[in-house]
Parts: C-alpha cells; structure tokens; sequence
C-alpha cells in the first residue's frame, strides 16, 4: 500500500457569484494535498498556484476557471499533476462548502 503525503494551507480570495448573491465578496479557504511518495517541489508549486490566487479577485486571476471550490480544486490539481504524482485536492471554502478532485487511473 502506497502513502501519501497531505499537504494543506490556506488562503483568502474574492468572487461575485450567482450562489452567493451577485455582489462582490471574498471565502476563506483550505486547501489540501495529497501526493505521492513527497515529491521534490510538490510544496513549492502548490505555494506557487496559491500565490496566483490569494488576496485576488479569482475571474479575474483564473477567467476561464469557475471560482468555485470545484474549479479551484481542479485547476490547482491541473498544475500539481506537472511536479507529481498528485491523489487528490481537496478545497473548503468558508469552512462549510468544499469539492474534492481524485487522481483516476487510465
């Protein structure tokens, strides 16, 4: 049985979002990590995504990602998977409402 590593930090970013009313407003996140065996970098590019995002407006920083904690699961899973062998991100926002995306196998 393989191990994988979590890795988890947090961030704040803003949205303006029909679910939660239209008007601009910013969450409160955690991100979690899980990778395989810890590759070399694998905290340095989850960092590096995290910078892209935090304390910005998401449409604006991801235009073509939903700033949902689905899409933001997704497009940070999209980046890891160039560093390594990346099993699942997990985001909450505000605590209450998260989305997770899991490695598939071929």
């Amino acid at each position: 049985m393989e191990t994988s590593h979590l890795l988890r930090r947090t961030f704040s970013a803003g949205h303006a979002q029909t679910e939660c009313g239209d008007r601009p407003h910013g969450h409160d996140y955690v991100v979690e990590v899980a990778v395989r065996e810890f590759p070399i970098g694998a905290a340095d590019a989850l960092n590096d995504c995290l910078v892209q995002i935090s304390g910005r407006n998401l449409p604006e920083m991801l235009p073509a990602v939903p700033s949902t904690c689905a899409g933001i699961a997704s497009w940070i899973f999209e980046n890891m998977r160039m560093t390594g062998p990346v099993v699942r991100v997990t985001v909450w926002q505000s605590g209450i409402i998260g989305a997770e995306v899991i490695e598939t196998e071929p």
